[in-house]
């Protein structure tokens, strides 16, 4: 679809991108609820992929072990190179463009809707409508020592706990996890669009009044 349409028809999506650990999921979630808006998560999408995914249009995210695999195929796919994992990851981000796109029209018709999700900062650009794009983002010592805590990660983080050489898997989850973090940044530095850095000592509604600040609210 040409790039103006698509953003006329996104024109009521505003869209949180950034890394991991930057408190995308708890602001966006927020930010709706304070405008009594709709809001589409990351994980609400990935749960509806899994259940229209093919192989055939959806190479990457079929590449991965199904539930219910031997242990050895998720040591096998946990195990692999950080360079060649985030490729994997940054793939399956990819292919999820189009579902969510189809979803945020769908959304849109009922009013203005609230979107989590981790881009590349190139797509975020083209599709967003101007002033409708920010970006959370934190360091890699952040996503280092937070990720696997985070609540919506106890499900993998239990599923890495019960494999073979359990410790140096996640060791090498957290590398993947900052393979290209410093590249997002740059990115985000060079667009000149909005962004906030986590920041511990700033509480969720002064941040929320900083968004709504960026947003014209």
């Amino acid at each position: 679809m040409p790039l103006n349409l698509l953003r006329h028809y996104l024109g009521d999506a505003y869209f949180f991108n950034g890394t991991a650990c930057a408190g995308k999921s708890t602001l966006s979630k927020a930010f709706a609820a304070r405008h009594g808006f709709d809001w589409l998560s990351e994980n609400l999408l990935n749960e509806r992929m899994k259940g229209l995914m093919e192989a055939a249009w959806q190479p990457a995210w079929w590449a991965g072990p199904r539930d219910g695999a031997p242990a050895k195929d998720w040591e096998r796919h946990f195990g692999r190179p950080p360079e060649e994992y985030r490729a994997w990851l940054d793939a399956c981000i990819a292919e999820t463009v189009p579902l969510m796109v189809l979803e945020l029209i769908r959304l849109s018709a009922g009013g203005p809707v609230v979107v989590d999700l981790p881009f590349a900062v190139q797509t975020s650009i083209e599709i967003a409508a101007p002033g409708h794009l920010m970006f959370l983002l934190t360091t890699e010592a952040f996503v280092v020592r937070d990720y696997y805590g985070r609540p919506d990660d106890q499900g993998l983080f239990a599923l890495l706990k019960s494999l073979n050489n359990a410790e140096e898997l996640i060791e090498n989850g957290k590398k993947t996890l900052i393979c290209g973090h410093q590249k997002f940044l740059d990115e985000v530095y060079q667009s000149g669009l909005p962004f906030l850095m986590r920041d511990n000592n700033r509480t969720v509604e002064s941040t929320l009044q900083l968004i709504d600040r960026i947003f014209g609210f």
